[in-house]
């Protein structure tokens, strides 16, 4: 039986997506970069992925007892000296290309990635907390691309090299094909 994961990403609208879901259900739960818990909420973190930089090192520092995923980084020993342990995955340059290729577009997200390789390994994927960086959430003054209170570092999606229509595209797809579902939409 294939193991059941539920991605979640860091969209406004995951807080309501996840609102009276038990995690039990899923053998493993991800999270993205700089994901903070969100109280009153089930935080279950089996899987960190993340954007090796050092605002989000300084954030898992003392986590432990969780995998990491480390899609930008081809040596796993770079968190060892943060969590006294190699990460379990490094995106190798051939998944690199092959991810961009499938994807669509030259520099995936982390949530896109993360997407990518639970398809690869064949685990039954569910996805929340995913809007693509829809127009709807976006205020006139600033961008609303994380539920959590945006933080100095985190850069407006202009600035990135990001291409979210193209992923939601992918990802459309893969929910088409039946290899990736929605919790709630």
């Amino acid at each position: 039986m294939a193991t059941k994961v539920l991605i979640c990403g860091n969209a406004p609208t995951l807080p309501e997506e996840l609102k009276g879901v038990n995690l039990d259900r899923f053998d493993k739960v991800t999270r993205s970069n700089h994901w903070h818990p969100i109280p009153g909420y089930d935080n279950r973190c089996d899987i960190h992925v993340i954007s090796v930089n050092q605002q989000i090192m300084d954030r898992v520092k003392h986590h432990r007892n969780r995998d990491y995923w480390v899609p930008y980084v081809s040596n796993p020993a770079i968190m060892i000296g943060y969590v006294g342990k190699p990460a379990q995955w490094m995106i190798t340059k051939w998944e690199r290309l092959l991810s961009r290729m499938q994807i669509g577009c030259r520099y995936p997200t982390t949530g896109a990635l993360t997407i990518w390789k639970a398809v690869r390994l064949g685990w039954d994927v569910t996805i929340a907390g995913f809007t693509f960086f829809n127009e709807h959430y976006k205020s006139e003054d600033k961008e609303d691309i994380h539920y959590f209170k945006e933080q100095e570092w985190v850069k407006p999606m202009k600035e990135t090299r990001h291409e979210p229509s193209k992923e939601k595209k992918w990802v459309n797809k893969l929910v088409k094909k039946g290899k990736v579902k929605w919790l709630k939409f």
